[in-house]
């Protein structure tokens, strides 16, 4: 795929696994899986204090993109609080309970173990231009989280707003995200794209 824009609107609002909130589902691969998939994308609504969906054989890693604060309550008593654009991995089989003073909105990225992996960072291209490209084989994300940052591609350019995205799989693509605004930037490699992480 090359460059692709996805824009907040474009994505499909969905109920949570356990029905304890909504979603807006930007990407998954494969495309029109139900809920079999070996990645997927989304950011998550979440209203008030309660469980998160289970997913067993399921990597996670959240970013908090709007809130004061998410508290991560975990099954084996980890405790853990999430604070804005701050990614937290944790395994989608774990038991976990959040709290929130307030509602928020999380990037949630989740990966099937064996099938696909993911390494997510938050940046500020306002430090410096980024310079990004995809895994071969495997593909680059890149979601505005706040402000306006700017994305390039050859002679394509586009202004994001918060919860938009773009995505590309093609290795050749350069991506530059500049401007003011914090994304995160998400490489999901694949079997033959590199050492998947456990």
């Amino acid at each position: 795929m090359p460059m692709t824009i996805r824009r907040r609107d474009d994505h499909a609002e969905m109920p949570w696994r356990n029905g304890g909130g909504t979603t807006l589902e930007v990407a998954r691969s494969p495309e029109g899986s139900d809920d079999e998939f070996d990645w997927r994308l989304s950011f998550a609504h979440v209203e008030g204090n309660g469980p998160f969906s289970v997913f067993p054989g399921v990597d996670r890693v959240l970013v908090l993109v709007e809130g004061e604060e998410m508290r991560l309550k975990l099954h084996d008593d980890e405790e853990h609080t999430l604070r804005s654009c701050e990614a937290f991995a944790f395994a989608g089989e774990s038991e976990v309970t959040c709290e929130v003073p307030a509602p928020t909105w999380d990037l949630n990225v989740m990966t099937r173990r064996g099938a696909a992996a993911a390494v997510v960072r938050c940046q500020n291209p306002a430090t410096g231009r980024l310079d990004v490209v995809a895994p071969d084989g495997g593909t680059l994300i890149v979601a505005a989280l706040t402000g306006r940052p700017e994305v390039r591609v050859g002679e394509r350019s586009a202004t994001l707003e918060p919860f938009d995205v773009v995505l590309t799989d093609d290795a050749s693509d350069i991506v530059n995200v500049d401007g003011e605004g914090v994304v995160a930037i998400v490489t999901i490699e694949t079997p033959g794209t590199g050492e998947l992480r456990s």
